[in-house]
């Protein structure tokens, strides 16, 4: 709904939420709608808030996941 009616950083806080309140394999669907909604808004205009973003779900997915 806040992506619907263009309040793109409120998604995002909400996405954020949602990453500390759940664990993996909970936060695979989290990350891919994230990640997902936060490259097509922005493109190239914030390189690396998205890298920053990309690096964090690297770092705290397990190593052992299979999707």
């Amino acid at each position: 709904m806040l992506v619907e009616h263009h309040y793109y950083e409120e998604s995002f806080k909400a996405y954020e939420t949602g990453l500390a309140m759940f664990d993996w394999p909970v936060l695979y669907d989290i990350w891919i709608t994230y990640l997902t909604k936060f490259v097509e808004r922005y493109e190239e205009d914030k390189i690396e808030r998205s890298r920053d973003l990309f690096d964090k779900v690297t770092v705290t997915a397990p190593v052992d996941v299979r999707y």
